[in-house]
């Protein structure tokens, strides 16, 4: 996407704002009615979002899309201080509704030279959140528009922002996905996969599987499942031709595979739409 748009219709809406001295570890989780975003002050640790595990330190704003399961892991061993808000009703042009943050991006920033501004808004946010002055809800719906309009030229407008990009490895991975995903229907190999990146299959295996928790194929293989799952459902597919879309050569492998990770045949799963 070249072009963010922000609707001035309606300001956003904030549901709550705060700091937390001393952050605790949190099972996994997801906000389905709104954003939340945390902005690390001391400490570090580790946020799992999705399927992706992120490192955090100091001046790291952290951004959790509406519905994302994420998983929070501070370090113990050293104090964890953040600030945090979430919101809802800000619409960007590009973005599914509740995204902050678009999918191929990181969702972790390093704020760097950028920090003292933020911190200093979600300051007067939290500030304002508690003082219960009058007419304290509009400031603080302004207040919090002018903070993601920040944000959002941070993000999506300025080259030289530190953590535009993923890691490495999370990078790599995801690539790699992504190659899955648009080319499945073919007897693509591991060969193939580690090309699109240009990697050997030894260190594409290697990484794939430290930051995804399964080998490429292990993916590709479920990836087809849940396509062929999504044939199945509909009318005028034969079984033997859902596995040829999917990009399986040999009935028989499609079937084992199929019945493997659903416990059905494809012939018992179609049954479930008749």
């Amino acid at each position: 996407m070249k072009d963010y748009l922000l609707s001035v219709t309606s300001l956003p809406l904030l549901h709550y704002a705060g700091f937390h001295p001393q952050a605790n570890y949190r099972a996994p989780h997801h906000h389905p009615d709104w954003i939340e975003l945390l902005l690390i002050t001391e400490g570090s640790g580790s946020y799992k979002i999705n399927e992706n595990t992120y490192t955090t330190a100091p001046q790291t704003l952290v951004i959790l899309n509406q519905g994302v399961w994420h998983e929070e892991i501070p370090d113990r061993n050293n104090r964890n201080a953040m600030y945090y808000l979430s919101f809802s009703n800000f619409p960007i042009t590009g973005l599914e509704p509740g995204e902050f943050i678009s999918k191929e991006r990181n969702p972790t920033l390093v704020l760097d030279k950028h920090y003292p501004t933020i911190v200093r808004q979600f300051q007067q946010l939290v500030t304002e959140n508690e003082c219960g002055l009058p007419e304290s809800q509009a400031m603080l719906q302004h207040q919090l528009g002018l903070l993601l309009v920040c944000l959002v030229r941070l993000i999506y407008h300025d080259r030289s922002m530190p953590g535009r990009k993923r890691n490495d490895h999370t990078q790599v991975t995801a690539e790699v996905r992504k190659f899955i995903q648009e080319n499945y229907s073919t007897p693509i190999t591991l060969e193939d996969m580690a090309e699109s990146v240009y990697l050997s299959t030894y260190h594409l295996c290697r990484i794939f599987k430290q930051t995804a928790g399964i080998s490429p194929v292990q993916y590709l293989i479920q990836y087809r499942i849940d396509a062929a799952k999504y044939y199945l459902s509909q009318p005028g597919y034969s079984n033997d031709r859902v596995a040829e879309i999917v990009g399986y050569l040999n009935m028989g492998h499609f079937y084992e595979q199929f019945r493997m990770l659903t416990g059905q045949t494809p012939g018992e799963y179609r049954r479930q739409f008749s």
